[in-house]
């Protein structure tokens, strides 16, 4: 409706106005329909009487008109106005502005009603929304590419799910992080910086699941001269990190990310070991979509077809990818990768060289060490 206002629609413009008074627009409706609602049924009654005497005139009223006014004077037009609202709203907008100025008196004396009785049901000021969500959600699926364009719509359903997610389903997995030991020196770090590109390293304490703190690139690499002897001997470089667990949902961590002015969270498991991380940029993805991140798999590089129906694919290739770009049917199961998938029927980390088959499909391990399959030949069976 907006959209259409914007464009000049006159209709669009008076039914958005109605909808900053909520109060006025329904003491409008309200007025008019019950005036019109009691009237038809007098006239009604009055014609039954009149038609079969007033024996059976008021009787006939009850059992015949008055469901007639409620079906086809309410129900119907009820239910055809809101399958077709952002077309007809604009044509009964006009109509609707020259009713309430018509009964303005009565309007205003039913708003107040209204207002009164609806502040006593409030409690600290708080309002109930006048648009739910599940209208807001059916009001999107009925809306035209003319609109609502299709990105703005992806983000608004995305904002819609956005508390439904929790750090399992954000977060960047241990396996794809950059990080060093404590004991470390400050020269190993600067490699790791130069060789991996990342502008934040994981500092961890006898494995990579005990997370101590973060380094940021910008501070070691300023340390020129300095850059001598072991990190750990560098508490100043090492930033403490905040810790949270894999059930937080994304958008509580969103909100304190902000509050606290940090950009990433190191997410622990029930038992305390780190599982990954997520940065405030994989929580704003969420809702606005992919942005090109150190973190992120380069998508161009997931696969390489080696031949007709033969490819080369990065284990860590979500499942739906797969499906979609190389058409493999892949099933559906508890995993959301390729690797997951593959770790599912092998019931364990498999070596080198060791395939299965899928339907007429073959897939063989082409890299793999003792933590995790890194490559994997997709053949179809000739």
């Amino acid at each position: 409706m907006r959209a259409k206002a914007e464009e000049g629609n006159r209709g669009a413009s008076l039914a958005l106005e109605l909808l900053e008074k909520p109060e006025w627009l329904m003491g409008t409706i309200l007025t008019c329909h019950n005036a019109s609602f009691v009237t038809n049924v007098s006239l009604a009654t009055i014609a039954a009487i009149n038609f079969v005497g007033p024996a059976y005139g008021e009787a006939l009223s009850v059992a015949l008109v008055i469901p007639l006014l409620v079906v086809f004077g309410e129900v119907v037009p009820k239910g055809y106005c809101q399958a077709r609202a952002d077309v007809l709203a604009p044509l009964l907008a006009r109509v609707v502005w020259g009713a309430r100025l018509i009964v303005y008196p009565l309007v205003w004396l039913i708003s107040m009603l209204i207002g009164t009785v609806v502040g006593l049901g409030k409690r600290n000021g708080e309002s109930t929304p006048f648009v739910t969500r599940q209208e807001l959600e059916s009001l999107m699926e009925e809306q035209s590419d003319g609109d609502v364009q299709v990105l703005e719509r992806q983000m608004i359903g995305r904002i819609f799910t956005f508390g439904d997610l929790d750090m399992e389903n954000v977060l960047v997995p241990i396996v794809d992080l950059s990080a060093v030991d404590e004991e470390s020196t400050v020269e190993e770090v600067i490699s790791t910086i130069e060789n991996d590109g990342h502008s934040r390293i994981l500092i961890y304490r006898e494995n990579l699941h005990h997370i101590v703190g973060v380094v940021h690139a910008k501070d070691i690499l300023g340390l020129g001269a300095d850059a001598a002897g072991r990190l750990k001997d560098k508490d100043d470089l090492i930033r403490r990190v905040y810790f949270v667990p894999e059930t937080k949902p994304a958008d509580s961590l969103l909100d304190e990310l902000m509050s606290r002015k940090d950009k990433m969270a190191v997410v622990v498991d029930e038992y305390g070991a780190c599982t990954g991380i997520v940065t405030m940029e994989d929580l704003v993805e969420e809702i606005v979509g992919d942005i090109a991140d150190e973190y992120d798999v380069d998508e161009v590089r997931l696969f390489h077809k080696l031949g007709e129906d033969q490819f080369l694919v990065d284990a860590r290739m979500e499942v739906e990818d797969v499906r979609e770009q190389l058409k493999l049917p892949v099933p559906d199961g508890d995993y959301e990768t390729l690797s997951g998938y593959l770790l599912e029927r092998f019931e364990r980390i498999p070596k080198e060289g060791e395939h299965i088959s899928m339907e007429d499909w073959t897939l063989t391990v082409q890299s793999a060490n003792e933590r995790q399959i890194g490559t994997v030949r997709v053949e179809k069976n000739v």
